[in-house]
């Protein structure tokens, strides 16, 4: 292999001297590596920046490039980003030019570049891993190292997204077929991982703040898999349609239907909305369960477990007294969900099943009058209260007797 002449400080011409191994591109050094990502990391770098002669960029942008470029290997790596947005600067980096045309007035970089995978696996690997870190388009890289597996293809791909194309869409909003077409993507893996930046990062407030419906985004930024709609989905819930669903009286498939929604998972989230909600508001207007459900289009386990809570805390705790019966209400009232059991034999236990063990009634009677189960946290509740009230008579005296 040619030699190289590479950075070893901060400034970029103090260089030195490098040979590759002599068994590569057969083995591969950590030497060999070293090498590898200075030649890719100098060979990109001119073409990061486009010669571009009827624009010009801002003074402040072109000191900042120029600084970074003068600046060490680490600190260029840590603002990478920053230096292929300065894509409109007029001429290529003067200070970076020179070692750009070194590397390609050589055949370093074509022969690099051209190792075929079949041959040389670790050193192509090696070689086209770093490659895809700059903004070579992946198609490329694959066809330049003869790479035809599609699950290496995609490693790549992934590699190239966590790098720098990612961030196009995730921070510059780019569409997602736009970013594959330029960049050569064309795995499923990484078409679904856009998709998913996308939907978290530009199409996030769009959809959450209802200028967008989840369709209108997915077409918009070329969303289509499954995954990111769901993403969507469940930010729209959470964000605009959540809102609307919690304080309109609309039914649930009319506010799926306006915002674009379609999978279980986000109409979940809308129906505990308006559990919490609309709802919560028709039951203390003195609505039966079964016609709120019907009304509003609940189903979900986890919004009627809401509903039932606030159906106890509003209509059934007023009514316990010395004769209530936890259980004889929540029968009447066609109640199943635990939580909402436990909360109203909370309250039962609290107030009329104190009372009767203060009076002196074995707490297993009190339970049963009451309707609490004997396995219940209330039961539990209860029977400590007896055995404090069996141990010490004066226990009686230093609570205030219930008189509801």
């Amino acid at each position: 292999m040619p030699e190289l002449a590479i950075n070893t400080g901060n400034r970029l011409f103090e260089t030195r001297r490098a040979n590759t191994s002599a068994e590569f591109p057969g083995t591969l050094n950590n030497q060999d590596k070293a090498i590898i990502r200075e030649i890719v990391r100098v060979a990109n770098a001119p073409s990061t920046f486009q010669v571009n002669k009827n624009e010009k960029i801002a003074p402040l942008i072109q000191l900042t490039v120029e600084s970074l470029v003068e600046s060490s290997h680490a600190h260029i790596k840590e603002h990478q980003f920053l230096i292929q947005q300065a894509a409109a600067y007029s001429d290529p980096i003067p200070k970076l030019k020179p070692l750009g045309n070194y590397i390609h007035s050589t055949t370093l970089w074509h022969d690099l570049k051209n190792i075929s995978f079949e041959q040389y696996p670790v050193a192509a690997t090696c070689i086209a891993s770093e490659r895809a870190k700059y903004l070579e388009p992946t198609s490329d890289i694959t066809r330049d190292h003869q790479i035809l597996d599609s699950s290496i293809i995609e490693q790549f791909e992934m590699i190239a997204i966590d790098k720098n194309v990612g961030d196009r869409v995730f921070i510059l909003g780019s569409p997602v077929h736009e970013a594959l077409s330029r960049h050569g993507l064309s795995s499923a893996g990484a078409r679904e991982k856009l998709e998913i930046l996308a939907a978290e990062g530009p199409v996030r407030n769009l959809v959450a703040t209802g200028d967008l419906n989840v369709e209108e985004a997915m077409l918009k930024f070329g969303i289509v898999s499954h995954k990111a709609r769901e993403v969507l989905e469940n930010i729209a819930a959470k964000g605009a349609a959540g809102d609307v669903a919690g304080k309109s009286f609309l039914h649930i498939e009319d506010v799926m239907l306006k915002f674009g929604i379609v999978s279980t998972g986000a109409r979940e989230v809308l129906e505990v909305r308006v559990a919490e909600g609309a709802a919560a508001e028709c039951v203390s207007k003195g609505w039966n369960l079964e016609s709120i459900k019907a009304e509003f289009g609940i189903v979900s386990e986890k919004a009627v477990v809401k509903l039932e809570e606030a159906f106890v805390k509003d209509r059934l705790v007023p009514l316990i007294n010395n004769d209530f019966s936890a259980s004889a209400a929540l029968l009447k009232y066609g109640i199943k969900s635990d939580s909402a059991r436990d909360l109203l034999e909370a309250e039962t236990g609290l107030t009329s099943g104190k009372y009767r063990v203060l009076r002196g009634e074995p707490w297993t009677e009190v339970v049963r009058k009451c309707g609490i189960r004997e396995d219940s946290l209330a039961a539990d509740t209860l029977k400590i209260l007896a055995d404090k009230v069996a141990n010490d008579p004066h226990e009686i005296t230093r609570h205030p007797v219930w008189t509801g």
